[in-house]
């Protein structure tokens, strides 16, 4: 209930039309809209304050005289970990950090240098290490939909990119089968299903998928950008 709480809490068309000026889209979970296994009955989850609130006091956190919500005396206070060189990052991580402070959230931001957030375990890095209770994320997926590494069991870390450290069997069965179908069509039904357990779960609170620029020199022919990567086709560019 708390997780969800979050993710009604956040205004997300709000956080794409500020900090990317439009270039981005709403997202409902991992896979977005122009990939072939996207599940199109996902709804994105609505920005409603109240529905977080009651949430929240449905899972025993009801406000204090602080004004935020407590339970058994205990605050329910986040730190929200980002990376601070990126300064779109940093206006995000103050806007959310409002946004759960006005449905009882005490939130804190911490900002730490990129290296420090991708570091390896051993040298203590955020995302590694798990050193947070929240953390902003950008999440890059190749031309294939699997997303194994990042929320397997297997994939915890040092093992994976799990850094939610979310762990479903069912999970798990689904991104196998998504991997080992040879038919597209059994292949979207497993990662359909992987989507409504992201959804059911809330692991993970997906705010947007960004919209990518290429500019090229127009001397540049067979130049074809797909939605993942620019450079697919290198071997065919030609001046």
């Amino acid at each position: 209930r708390v997780r969800r709480a979050i993710d009604y809490a956040l205004d997300k068309p709000g956080i794409v039309r500020r900090f990317t000026f439009g270039a981005g889209t709403v997202a409902t979970e991992d896979i977005p809209r122009f990939m072939w296994a996207y599940d199109p009955r996902l709804q994105v989850t609505p920005h409603d304050p109240a529905r977080a609130r009651a949430l929240l006091r449905e899972a025993g956190w009801v406000p204090g005289k602080s004004g935020f919500v407590a339970k058994n005396g205990r605050p329910l206070r986040l730190e929200f970990a980002y990376a601070q060189n990126n300064v779109t990052y940093r206006l995000i991580a103050v806007e959310i950090q409002a946004e759960l402070r006005a449905v009882g959230i005490d939130a804190d931001v911490k900002g730490y240098n990129g290296a420090m957030m991708f570091a390896g375990l051993s040298a203590g890095g955020i995302y590694q290490s798990g050193n947070f209770d929240l953390a902003w994320y950008t999440m890059t997926l190749g031309i294939d939909p699997d997303s194994s590494g990042r929320f397997t069991c297997g994939a915890i870390p040092p093992n994976g990119q799990n850094y939610s450290r979310y762990c479903n069997a069912a999970m798990d069965a689904a991104l196998t089968a998504g991997l080992t179908h040879y038919d597209r069509a059994a292949r979207k039904r497993a990662y359909a299903v992987s989507q409504q357990l992201l959804a059911g779960d809330v692991p993970l609170a997906f705010v947007y998928w960004p919209k990518d620029v290429e500019a090229y020199n127009p001397r540049l022919r067979g130049f074809a950008p797909n939605p993942v990567t620019p450079t697919w086709n290198a071997q065919d560019w030609v001046f």
